[in-house]
């Protein structure tokens, strides 16, 4: 889907989820892909197969990965997604993990545990739901609705194959740690919360001590 009105350098910018053509952590090079978001630059880890493999996995059942939002071959937004209770590990959002305990992750996880998962059929799947979080857009294009064009392209998207929610965990507003967006700004977009407060991670880090709250977007309203 192009994004009107929207370009950098004369370049029309476009958005979509994730398809076989390319898969994140895998092919930059040779399909000579350029991931430039803030949070590309926090570790050289790439190609990482063990998102690769998960990515891969996602596709081959669901059909379902991350949204980016294209300038021709460059990715200049992205919003990772996981699928919930699908029978394959749920690896942390942030694509620089590469197994253990950091980045997030609430247990260990690693390739081969991915490898050997069988995900559950989509019509088993209950609820059928898919989590984001750790969207990132390049710094230079900030401010100009990219997040929101991202989620709003996801929740279309899932809502015409069947999925009946999106999840996205965000930190409450005024917490010292917070890092935008907060809560308030998932609430804008016709998320709610479900299941109360709790910390943001499983860490005992300041980040992940921070409260946040869980919010919903019902996709069946």
């Amino acid at each position: 889907m192009k994004l009107t009105g929207t370009k950098t350098g004369g370049t029309p910018l476009s958005i979509a989820v994730m398809d076989h053509s390319y898969v994140m952590c895998e092919e930059e090079n040779t399909k000579g892909v350029i991931v430039d978001v803030h949070c590309r630059y926090l570790s050289p880890c790439w190609p990482n197969p063990l998102y690769s493999t998960f990515y891969t996995k996602l596709l081959d059942v669901y059909g379902v990965g991350p949204v980016f939002v294209w300038e021709g071959k460059r990715i200049v937004g992205f919003l990772p997604v996981s699928v919930s209770n699908c029978g394959i590990p749920e690896l942390p959002l942030c694509v620089h993990y590469n197994g253990g305990l950091g980045y997030g992750a609430e247990q260990h996880i690693d390739l081969l545990m991915v490898q050997k998962a069988k995900a559950i059929p989509f019509e088993k799947l209950s609820p059928k739901e898919i989590k984001i979080g750790c969207m990132t857009v390049h710094p230079g294009l900030r401010g100009k609705g990219l997040a929101v064009s991202m989620i709003e392209h996801l929740a279309h998207w899932a809502r015409d194959r069947g999925w009946e929610r999106v999840r996205a965990r965000a930190m409450l507003d005024g917490e010292p740690e917070a890092f935008y967006p907060t809560s308030s700004w998932w609430k804008e977009l016709g998320f709610r919360p479900v299941g109360g407060i709790r910390p943001f991670g499983p860490s005992r880090n300041p980040i992940d001590r921070s409260k946040a709250t869980d919010l919903e977007l019902d996709l069946r309203s």
